[in-house]
């Protein structure tokens, strides 16, 4: 198991170890295709007299997943608690192993005093472990505060905060004082608009570091009976983190600032103009400082160090107009959107000729624009029943970059065109097919000469018919053809060594299941996918193909169902084969290179009981032949168990 503090190994594991023995004694497991594990933690939300316990190990190839969750929101005698665990580990089997462990505990417990002070106490304890050489690789940080919170009135809420905060950075211990304060204000009627106010105060006193969060906002609503809706918004945040930085100190960890100041408002208007006609305009802006301080601590080590700030400015506008009725739907709207960033040495650096213009050649000044279509019609039925839905969206967008520094090259203009037609029609009440036809069209062009050989046009133009069949108790299937052309030309280029390229692909896809009783199915899939990758010489419409490649992937699975009034059953077991021939092109003929060959069996279990608990077992052995020989073996392996009450 990855590495990471003893204790609250210890803990993870024993809160994980009977979910996984449950599970290993359900069977080993499969699926079509396995889900990739998620990117960050999962965010558990809080619902009253929720409890939930989640735990999960999965294998793909040679990267290991561990994740364990659980949250309790419940009461007792007086005292109303939230615990929330989320941990997550991965291990990736190479040379050098990079082991990953991340761990975050929350608990919060309150109690009412009276009928409008609460006491709040809250705990939370989170840790992470890199075993990769990155900059902050490891890090513990723990937090104990209590406070109350006062509600003389209903739309008023009071709360205020203090504790203590423990942290880890880089080897450099840090403990200090907290606190934090707040007022919110919730849904107020003033002159018939809805008011929401909020106020936070936050401050953490870890010498030599000090972290503060600042934030004011205010959000108004207002409805004119069932004409016109108004909807305002403003707002000041400001937040400021002090890290340590190893970078540039010899002698350890020394202390970077960086601080986030922003002003915001957003505003909206929508008018109905008539029956199912609705106008809408929107407004948004937003001013944004960042500075990074602190650091002429590395004054004589490298150039690249220098205190510097960020000035950001953005401007948002859109109108909309929406006509809705039964048969038809149908919208466009105008969007445009301008930010400039201006980038400067600060403090002891701002009067720096070399800082100025190294900053200076990063500053920059965007504008993007876009028209918007949609069309939707649909046909019913003299019963009412849907028949036909035919759907048009389309949007022209441009694209300008502008930088002012005469040494930065990265000015550029785009324009796209995206356009997408689906027609989804019921042929009979158990057959239906589903046409879609898409084009992208994009083109760059660079300012400056040094890059203009860099200007590219892309086409992307795809058509996908597929078709639905299902009749109930019997067999539902859906398959589907589609072919797609990808056109990367560049404006510029010499015949000898041309960079334009195409990429095209046919494919067909069936999925079918079949019931041959009520508790027994058969599920089919084949995938195939032919695409080839080629020189392109746009001007002629020629292409020189460089590499082609055929993929299959053939599935076949057996399952079993127990449905009954409160728990489901459902396991199968199946096998599955994925092969993929690869070819390229000497003197125009097409020459095998290299076949792989990964097959293997499959089965999967899963089992709800009642609606409380879901416990899933995944799973495909594959073993790997390339060129019809043997090669290694992969377990790929999901196992979950989930309880919710």
């Amino acid at each position: 198991m990855p590495h990471c503090p003893q204790a609250i190994r210890t803990a993870a594991l024993a809160f994980a170890a009977p979910c996984f023995i449950l599970l290993l004694c359900a069977a080993s497991a499969s699926a079509f295709q396995l889900p990739s594990p998620a990117d960050s933690l999962p965010v558990i939300t809080s619902v009253a007299g929720q409890k939930l316990v989640s735990t999960s190990f999965e294998r793909v190839l040679s990267t290991y997943f561990w994740t364990a969750n659980a949250f309790l929101d419940d009461s007792f005698s007086e005292w109303r608690f939230r615990i929330s665990e989320v941990f997550q580990s991965s291990l990736a089997d190479l040379t050098p192993r990079a082991i990953r462990d991340e761990n975050n505990l929350r608990l919060s417990f309150s109690r009412p005093l009276s009928e409008p002070l609460t006491l709040t106490l809250a705990a939370s304890n989170y840790f992470l472990s890199d075993s990769r050489t990155l900059l902050r690789n490891e890090a513990v940080a723990t937090t104990l505060t209590s406070g109350v919170t006062y509600a003389p009135l209903f739309p008023i809420t009071l709360s205020a905060g203090a504790g203590f905060k423990s942290e880890r950075q880089l080897g450099q211990e840090t403990f200090g004082f907290l606190y934090n304060a707040g007022a919110r204000l919730q849904s107020y009627s003033l002159s018939d608009f809805m008011l929401t106010s909020e106020l936070v105060l936050s401050d953490e006193f870890l010498s030599p570091r000090r972290n503060w969060n600042r934030r004011l906002a205010l959000f108004g609503q207002r409805q004119y009976q069932d004409r016109a809706w108004i909807e305002l918004s403003l707002g000041y945040d400001e937040t400021r983190r002090d890290f340590f930085s190893g970078a540039g100190d010899v002698n350890g960890a020394t202390v970077e600032r960086r601080t986030d100041r922003s002003f915001f408002t957003q505003d909206s208007v929508s008018y109905r103009l008539a029956s199912g006609l609705v106008a809408g305009v929107r407004f948004g802006l937003r001013y944004r400082v960042v500075t990074r301080e602190n650091n002429q601590q590395f004054i004589g080590f490298a150039s690249q160090f220098y205190d510097s700030e960020i000035n950001q400015q953005e401007l948002l506008g859109q109108t909309s107009l929406t006509y809705e009725s039964k048969p038809f739907s149908i919208s466009t709207g105008i969007a445009f959107q301008q930010q400039q960033e201006t980038y400067q040495p600060t403090n002891a650096f701002a009067d720096s000729l070399v800082f100025k213009t190294q900053e200076a050649r990063r500053n920059n000044a965007l504008q993007i624009a876009s028209l918007n279509f949609r069309a939707d019609w649909k046909m019913f039925s003299r019963f009412d029943e849907p028949l036909n839905r035919l759907t048009f969206t389309a949007q022209l967008r441009g694209f300008r970059y502008d930088t002012p520094a005469a040494e930065n090259t990265d000015d550029r203009d785009e324009q796209g065109y995206y356009f997408t037609l689906r027609d989804s029609l019921a042929v009979l009440p158990n057959f239906s097919i589903i046409t879609t036809a898409s084009a992208v069209l994009t083109h760059v062009v660079y300012i400056f000469a040094a890059q203009s050989s860099n200007n590219t046009w892309n086409r992307i133009i795809k058509l996908s018919p597929a078709t639905r069949w299902h009749w109930p108790r019997a067999m539902q299937t859906y398959n589907e053809v589609s072919v797609l052309a990808n056109y990367t030309a560049y404006d510029f280029e010499l015949p000898a060594s041309p960079r334009s390229f195409s990429f095209r692909q046919f494919a067909v896809l069936d999925s079918t299941q079949i019931f041959l009783s009520e508790t027994h199915i058969l599920k089919l899939f084949y995938e195939q996918r032919l695409y080839e990758r080629g020189e392109l010489y746009w001007t002629d419409f020629a292409e020189q193909p460089l590499n082609a490649f055929n993929d299959r992937t053939v599935a076949v699975e057996l399952g079993i169902q127990l449905p009954n009034h409160s728990n489901r059953f459902f396991a199968s077991a199946g096998f599955k084969v994925f092969s993929q021939e690869r070819f390229v092109y000497q003197q125009g003929e097409k020459v095998p290179q290299q076949r792989l060959l990964y097959f293997g069996p499959t089965a999967s279990i899963k089992y709800r009981a009642a609606s409380l608990a879901d416990i899933e077992a995944i799973g495909w052995v594959q073993t790997e032949q390339i060129d019809g020989v043997s090669g290694r073996t992969f377990p790929n392996l999901k196992l979950s168990v989930t309880a919710a009450w």
